[in-house]
């Protein structure tokens, strides 16, 4: 504990709200700065704001002032007593405020220091009340407040002089956080610091401070900012010859120093003292990784950096805080150089960042058919993971499918870019584009992620990597014409568990692929939608649209017959679609989510061959009225039987009652673990009461959460009935039916007691008889 005593690690606090945390740690201050021997470097500041006595700590309440109610708490924080032998700071191998930099937060600036009557006197007496006004004026905010302005400086000199109390025995600090203020001190005692291995330099003072942009200085004001200025400078060339001293003295010790900025403004420490202190530091030796702990040591260094040992380089786009990129397009690539890299994860790389590795690719494959031993291995690139900030044509993205096709195992690419600043941006990312065939036969996972483009994926793309597991393609393509889609081969995917498309690649799949995905879990195809006010609305081509490609087809099983016109069919030759039979089996898949005019199309025949389906996802959703779909008890029979047992349920169907339409004699399918079920959009329930029952109670008992948003053919009391009597586990119940006070008071519902008005949440007035409810449930109009 005391090697680092005041590291937070994945704790952020607002101290005002956390009392008890803060005089805990403020304590603990307090324990280590009592633990000097003979005081040790103790300064009036600190004694005045951690080791007032009490009887003034307890006068911390401004006149007139209530008690706060951590009294008791405050005063626990001035009975410390003095240990007894035990040098608690000479344990310390880590001084670092990182999680104490805010202005507002930490163990410099709280309500127990600012409220303390005994250290603010001690801040006018000294006379460090002026000079902080004086001296922070000018850096701060026109609008900054005299106490804001006390606080950031005296949170400043409170910081400098506990570091400084703290670094009693210089010989065992590793890691040691400077404030730029302080640097001359530490300057002069760099010999004693023998393993110091990671030094920080917190930029407390502002070089061109921001606030001049808001404010208008005096002559006064001017002249004290021009002192700070080259002081401030003063300090970064010592801040830099620390480093190259320390080098000088302990050649192989240091293996980190940077700069920690303040209050998170970047440009605090201009990019050429970052890069001379980065380059003071010994060069990597044989790195096998470069990541975000020692990526600025590269970037300074990279063109000296030995990189044959790197197998993965881990800097996701947000992590590469330096304007890199340029460098490396002067300078040179660099990734060639990383002969033994197996995996990636990096952005902010050029089109042709892997032209080298096509080169490579194609040498290699002319001395083998030469029957010549290839000059050297591929690189080995099992995983590539990036971020596109910019437009891109795909062109990165199929190199490294060509390059490294035989070891490639997970391909994830994310790409997203203003439109505002690139106004001619390519409009299509192709995948798989090549003049020459290859295979990826161990590709598990594709996840290409494009939001300002469309997507277009070479025909037998998929064909070619037999061992995909899990396959995510997203464009941006709202709305189509049914002319312009070209479609996929049909591709034998025998380990696919997880398949989502969204966009042109959902318009272009091959559904005769499902009868070779045996182990499908999750499927999602769809296309974005529309964008308009309502966010979820959706495209499906107009009725004459689809019912002139459904007549183009011959067999034809895509038809939606209770929602087409006999005359609206076209006679002009019209591409051929792929039949979407539905009657696939599919028996481990626990998701299924369709969109647009999947769902619209959607036959629930295909159920029976889902028997281990948890949530179903059907959205018809649009800003049209024709697209409506009708859903009756014939929809939940089962259909995969002989055409003798068809007619013998369609007879009992049609010859059944009001009163045995449930009775058992009908062989409706069984969805028995189903517990989400959401129906969106136009939906209809042909005799709405009979088909709420016979799906609550025989073909999906198990429901815990079920949407009908958009759907009628039933009433608020039906609604209630069918749900309340049959489904056990139901936790949440969503339809649009009119709200209607009478109507919702018959079916036996109340308004949800502290429910959100705008929500309008109701539950059972009366808990139905024979069943238990673990919580109440929540019925939402």
């Amino acid at each position: 504990m005391y090697a680092d005593p005041l590291r937070l690690r994945g704790l952020h606090f607002v101290t005002d709200n956390n009392s008890a945390l803060v005089i805990d740690i403020m304590k603990l201050v307090r324990l280590l700065l009592l633990s000097l021997p003979d005081g040790g470097q103790v300064t009036e500041l600190l004694r005045a704001a951690y080791l007032q006595d009490p009887a003034d700590y307890e006068q911390g309440q401004e006149p007139g002032q209530e008690q706060c109610q951590d009294n008791e708490q405050e005063h626990q924080l001035t009975t410390v007593k003095k240990s007894s032998g035990i040098l608690y700071a000479s344990f310390i191998t880590t001084i670092n405020f990182e999680d104490h930099v805010h202005p507002s937060q930490g163990i410099f600036h709280n309500k127990h220091i600012s409220s303390n009557v005994h250290f603010n006197e001690y801040l006018r007496q000294s006379g460090r009340t002026v000079r902080y006004l004086i001296e922070e004026a000018p850096n701060q905010a026109a609008n900054a407040t005299q106490d804001s302005i006390l606080a950031f400086a005296a949170a400043r000199d409170l910081r400098k002089d506990l570091t400084r109390a703290l670094c009693g025995n210089p010989g065992r600090l590793r890691t040691l956080v400077i404030p730029i203020s302080d640097v001359t001190h530490y300057l002069a005692q760099v010999d004693r610091l023998k393993v110091l291995t990671y030094v920080k330099f917190l930029m407390d003072r502002c070089l061109t401070p921001w606030a001049h942009r808001s404010k208008v200085l005096t002559e006064a004001e001017q002249q004290v900012v021009e002192l700070q200025q080259t002081e401030r400078i003063e300090r970064l060339e010592e801040m830099v010859l620390f480093v190259q001293e320390h080098r000088r003295l302990y050649p192989n010790m240091l293996s980190m120093a940077r700069h920690i900025p303040f209050n998170s403004n970047e440009v605090n420490c201009p990019m050429s003292y970052q890069l001379r202190i980065l380059r003071s530091l010994p060069v990597l030796s044989c790195p096998r990784s470069l990541d975000h702990a020692n990526w600025p040591r590269f970037v300074a260094n990279f063109q000296d950096t030995n990189l044959l040992s790197v197998k993965t380089i881990q800097l996701p786009h947000n992590a590469i805080t330096w304007r890199v990129t340029g460098r490396f397009v002067a300078e040179g690539p660099f990734i060639h150089r990383c002969r033994g890299l197996e995996s990636m994860n990096m952005g902010l790389l050029a089109e042709d960042a892997f032209q080298w590795a096509v080169d490579e690719r194609k040498q290699y494959r002319i001395d083998v058919a030469a029957g010549r031993t290839p000059q050297r291995p591929l690189v080995p690139l099992s995983i590539f993971t990036t971020r596109y900030g910019r437009p891109t044509t795909g062109r990165q993205l199929n190199d490294v499918l060509f390059s490294f096709n035989e070891t490639l195992t997970s391909i994830t690419i994310s790409a997203y870019w203003s439109p505002f600043n690139h106004i001619n941006a390519p409009t299509t990312v192709s995948i798989g584009e090549s003049d020459t065939y290859w295979e990826l036969p161990r590709l598990s996972k594709l996840s290409v992620e494009v939001k300002r483009a469309y997507v277009c994926v070479q025909r037998d793309f998929l064909a070619r990597c037999p061992g995909l597991s899990i396959v995510i393609i997203v464009d941006k393509r709202a709305s189509y014409r049914l002319d312009e889609i070209v479609y996929w081969r049909p591709a034998e995917l025998g380990r696919l568990q997880i398949f989502k498309l969204r966009g042109t690649p959902a318009l272009s799949f091959h559904p005769e692929t499902l009868r070779r995905t045996p182990s499908l879990v999750h499927l999602d195809l769809g296309v974005a939608p529309n964008g308009d006010r309502s966010g979820d609305c959706l495209f499906i081509p107009p009725l004459e649209e689809l019912a002139a490609f459904d007549d183009s087809n011959s067999n034809n099983s895509n038809s939606i017959n209770s929602n087409r016109s006999d005359n609206t069919a076209s006679t002009l030759p019209l591409p051929t679609r792929p039949i979407w039979t539905w009657d696939w089996e599919l028996p481990k898949l626990s998701e299924l989510r369709l969109r647009g005019e999947f769902a619209y199309r959607f036959q629930f025949r295909m159920l029976e061959g889902t028997p281990n389906l948890e949530s179903l996802y059907l959205s018809i959703k649009t800003s049209m009225e024709q697209h409506k779909r009708t859903i009756s008890l014939s929809d939940l029979l089962k259909s995969r039987s002989t055409p003798q047992q068809q007619q013998r349920q369609q007879q009992k169907l049609s010859a059944s009652d009001s009163n045995n339409y449930s009775s058992g004699e009908q062989e409706y399918m069984s969805l028995p673990g189903l517990k989400e079920l959401k129906l969106l959009g136009p939906w209809t329930l042909q005799e709405g009461f009979q088909v709420l029952t016979v799906l609550f109670s025989q073909v999906a008992p198990k429901i815990q959460g079920v949407s009908m948003d958009g759907c009628d053919g039933f009433s608020a009391k039906e609604w209630v009935k069918s749900t309340s009597r049959h489904l056990q586990g139901l936790h949440r119940a969503v339809c649009s039916l009119p709200r209607v006070p009478e109507q919702l008071a018959e079916a036996g519902l109340v308004p949800l007691p502290g429910a959100d008005t705008g929500l309008h949440e109701y539950q059972l007035k009366d808990q139905p008889e024979g069943l238990f409810f673990v919580n109440p449930v929540i019925y939402q109009f």
